[in-house]
């Protein structure tokens, strides 16, 4: 059953989860540099705490700033209290720098709050509606 609660996380704690480091390039300041991405000011978390989606957004080839919801992932088997720092993964959730900011936004609440869920197919992250 879809919650109606959303679990607001701020953007500075999306990137500690994260934790950029030797290979992990997703905040660095040359990397949004060069993909002129912007980043909210946080992201919505589901219930269980094991996921949190966000949208980012860059402006292409074409000079069009284009939207795409995001969604960090705990490791398997990640407790806050056992393991505090595991790093999380960013993913990207289809379709990708298509979306308007209000279809973005809309669509990270409702996967954070379970009126759509994430799938996995053809190896891309998908939202679909929830049963």
């Amino acid at each position: 059953m879809p919650s109606t609660i959303l679990h607001f996380t701020p953007i500075e704690r999306i990137r500690d989860l994260y934790q950029p480091g030797y290979g992990r390039h997703w905040f660095d300041a040359d990397t949004t540099r060069y993909f002129r991405t912007r980043y909210p000011e946080g992201g919505y978390t589901t219930a269980d705490g094991q996921q949190c989606f966000f949208v980012t957004s860059e402006r292409g080839p074409r000079n069009v700033r284009a939207y795409t919801v995001r969604v960090l992932i705990a490791p398997e088997g990640y407790d806050a209290k056992a393991f505090p720092r595991l790093a999380w993964e960013v993913e990207t959730v289809e379709p990708f720098n298509e979306l308007t900011r209000s279809v973005a936004n809309r669509m990270a609440r409702d996967l954070a709050t379970g009126k759509l869920v994430l799938r996995y197919e053809n190896y891309k992250h998908v939202a679909a509606l929830a049963d």
